[in-house]
């Protein structure tokens, strides 16, 4: 009886050890292998302007983004971002229908919020 244990005990320590091993090789895979950015707003759904731009490069790129009211570009600023880092751009919560270009190299993207 008390193998039987012993042995149940030790499939599931090697069980959950395979699978902590597995998802930090995932994790790793998944961190080594990026290469892509994005924009996005703090929060979306809330009053707040403020967006992140997030470098998921191997390398560190300068980015340039455009904040457009109402067809006027009232901000354009170029922002340097180091590899696998975000930024934080912030903006006056008293903008409506403000739309964001942000672009690096040939790149480019938008979000719009209301």
């Amino acid at each position: 009886m008390k193998s039987q244990y012993i042995i149940i005990l030790t499939i599931i320590i090697a069980l959950v050890s395979s699978m902590l091993l597995l998802a930090k090789i995932e994790e790793d895979q998944r961190t080594n292998n990026q290469d892509f950015w994005s924009i996005y707003f703090v929060d979306p759904l809330g009053s707040s302007n403020d967006f992140i731009i997030d470098n998921k490069s191997p390398e560190t790129k300068i980015f340039h983004y455009d904040i457009i009211i109402d067809e006027n570009i009232v901000n354009s600023n170029d922002i340097e971002i180091e590899k696998n880092n975000i930024k934080t751009v912030e903006i006056d919560d008293e903008y409506k229908n403000i739309l964001i270009k942000a672009s690096v190299e040939t790149d480019s993207k938008e979000i719009y919020k209301k």
